[in-house]
């Protein structure tokens, strides 16, 4: 559930209507910068020298007392670049006041409809782009990544975008979000209609159910807004003109587009973002783009656009994308499988030429793919990801009917294989090695290393892994070292995809109780994670044919890690005895924490990290002291 008022506000600083009216000079009128629903002042606190938004809301509005509760209740449980950061408030003497980040370059809607020069934006197109790819990210962290569920912002106009020196955009204005639990067993909330007028997407407004996709709707108008410098609904048109979704009607995209540009933009870019832009306004909620596939979309416009591309076909795809892809001819030469995977994807190992010359390399086939355009936008995001523990995508190959992707290749194969797989008695290729011991000391090595790439995706990407699972973590030096594969960024379950082109990722023996209502989360990815630590622990796959009838890793491991007779009992027999029990339990309560029930209770992939760095930390003394004593 969403954090009470109460507990919210403990995260706030809380100020004093004293230093509220030092702050704003007693609500001069010569720091008034912008009036909505209340004044906002700008202000100096901490002796002058942070500069601050001090927004005043109107006493005489019966609406004042929920909006400012709602809005402390969403802005302390968030933090992220793209969202305008609450820093705190003041209750007294019948005020009720909010302080905010000061974002100094005036909002989105002045930018495209005040601001002008000769009557014109002077926005340019990779900067509307930069802009609406802000508020894209800012969208998708509060459907999929607030804590104990999402947030509907219900609001989403230009005028609640700020920009800041660097036109970095920013969302504000929550008073009229809500937050809905993991918890609720439906897939929408029934609620009265808000929301800006032309902005409400008429599903809402008509059936007056709340679901994830309402923000997209009102995204997709702002998308046509900023593309046609046209405002979401402009009294001073003609009559057929007055509403940008009626006028957009029927368009083609060089119609749409600001005259600003006289027509010097990339074909490409500009069809990629109207084609996102139009998909976002179905009427059907289920049948508009996940956020995911919206943001990575308007990237790939921004790539086109920097390259200058003019054209939409596959050949002339970007050329950071074109430098990336691989003949099919070529391919067709690898013939050296070494794997299987899921509904009948393949690994092939090949000796290839990468930009960084030639290498050992793991191919990826799949024969379900993505939409083209889908496929493209979650390359490009795959090949932006740079972090020592993520598999670096190299190359990839796009045909008809199957999708390959190129990975560094990970010479100790998975953390599965080294687990279940018994490599030992079989001739393996001389490309792979063979780790006939895995002691705890590499166990909890390999455990940290994922659980930071996973910290990468999640908190410096913002986005989900969506396939976590014990084959995605892949074994480098010798198991000395990790790096998780294989994301899935857009996801093709979305029902905007055709139906025989794909599928979620079939790891259903990782999924958190909550999938089938809620779908995927970054909680569900560290539900996912808490798995993987339990097959490190106790060596035994999810569903193992050696336990009890009925049950699977969960359900019998996790009663047992809460006593030390129980961790002992579930532990893998092949770590020997060998270890600081105390990073075991360490690492046994981190997992108990990842498999709670409620998403709400588990901790984030941080938190994980931290308390797996201090089991490290256990065992890197114990080994210390062992080397030490072996020394007398």
């Amino acid at each position: 559930m969403a954090a009470s008022s109460s507990s919210a506000k403990q995260r706030c600083r809380t100020f004093s209507l004293m230093e509220i009216k030092s702050a704003t000079n007693n609500f001069s009128g010569e720091r008034e910068i912008g009036e909505g629903f209340g004044k906002v002042y700008r202000g100096f606190i901490d002796k002058c020298k942070t500069m601050v938004a001090v927004k005043r809301l109107d006493k005489a509005s019966v609406e004042t007392p929920s909006r400012f509760d709602v809005e402390i209740a969403a802005l302390s449980q968030i933090r992220h670049r793209n969202i305008v950061s609450l820093i705190g408030y003041c209750k007294e003497s019948g005020e009720k006041i909010l302080v905010y980040e000061y974002i100094a370059n005036h909002t989105l809607e002045d930018h495209l409809h005040k601001l002008l020069k000769d009557g014109r934006s002077e926005l340019s197109w990779n900067e509307r782009l930069t802009i609406l790819i802000g508020v894209a990210r800012g969208l998708y962290y509060l459907q999929y990544c607030v804590p104990g569920g999402s947030f509907k912002h219900r609001d989403v106009k230009s005028s609640n975008i700020l920009l800041d020196d660097n036109f970095v955009a920013k969302i504000t204005d929550f008073g009229k979000a809500k937050h809905v639990s993991l918890d609720d067993p439906h897939n929408h909330v029934s609620t009265a209609v808000i929301g800006a007028f032309g902005y409400v997407n008429p599903y809402y407004y008509l059936f007056k159910r709340l679901t994830r996709d309402s923000d997209t709707y009102s995204f997709g108008l702002m998308v046509f807004e900023v593309l046609s410098g046209r405002r979401a609904v402009d009294g001073s048109r003609p009559k057929e003109e007055r509403f940008l979704t009626t006028w957009i009607f029927e368009k083609e995209a060089r119609e749409i587009l600001d005259p600003v540009f006289h027509g010097n933009v990339s074909e490409y870019s500009l069809e990629i973002c109207c084609n996102v832009a139009e998909r976002c306004l179905n009427y059907l909620p289920k049948r508009r783009p996940e956020m995911s596939e919206v943001l990575a979309q308007l990237e790939l416009a921004l790539l086109a656009s920097q390259n200058g591309l003019v054209s939409e076909k596959i050949v002339n795809m970007p050329p950071l994308i074109a430098d990336l892809a691989i003949p099919l001819a070529e391919l067709e030469k690898v013939n050296d499988s070494f794997g299987c995977g899921t509904r009948g994807s393949t690994v092939y190992y090949a000796h290839y030429g990468t930009r960084q010359g030639p290498t050992h390399v793991a191919i990826k086939q799949y024969k379900c793919q993505l939409p083209q355009q889908a496929f493209l936008a979650q390359v490009l995001t795959l090949s932006k990801l740079n972090h020592e523990n993520v598999a670096k995508l190299h190359r990839f190959c796009m045909t008809r009917d199957m999708d390959y992707y190129v990975y560094e290749f990970a010479s100790g194969r998975s953390l599965h294989d080294i687990l279940h797989e018994e490599l030992e008695d079989v001739e393996q290729p001389p490309y792979l090695e063979i780790i006939p011991e895995f002691p705890w000391a590499k166990r909890i090595k390999i455990a940290v290393e994922a659980a930071k790439g996973l910290c990468y995706i999640h908190d410096e990407k913002a986005l989900i892994h969506r396939n976590i699972k014990s084959s995605n973590v892949l074994i480098f030096n010798g198991g000395s070292s990790a790096k998780i594969t294989d994301l899935h960024i857009c996801n093709p379950c979305s029902c905007n995809f055709p139906p025989i082109r794909g599928g979620r990722p079939p790891c259903e023996l990782y999924h958190p109780p909550e999938y089938s209502k809620d779908g995927d989360s970054q909680g569900g990815d560290v539900y996912s994670f808490g798995i993987v630590l339990l097959e490190l622990l106790t060596g035994k796959k999810p569903l193992d044919p050696t336990l009890p009838q009925g049950m699977n890793l969960v359900s019998w491991a996790t009663p047992q890690l809460t006593n030390d007779e129980g961790i002992r009992m579930v532990m893998d027999h092949r770590v020997g005895d060998d270890y600081p029990f105390v990073a075991v339990k360490k690492m046994a309560a981190t997992v108990v924490l990842c498999l709670a029930n409620e998403p709400i209770l588990r901790p984030t992939m941080n938190e994980v990290l931290i308390d797996l760095q201090e089991a490290l930390h256990e065992t890197q003394n114990y080994c210390r002291n062992l080397e030490q004593g072996a020394r007398l």
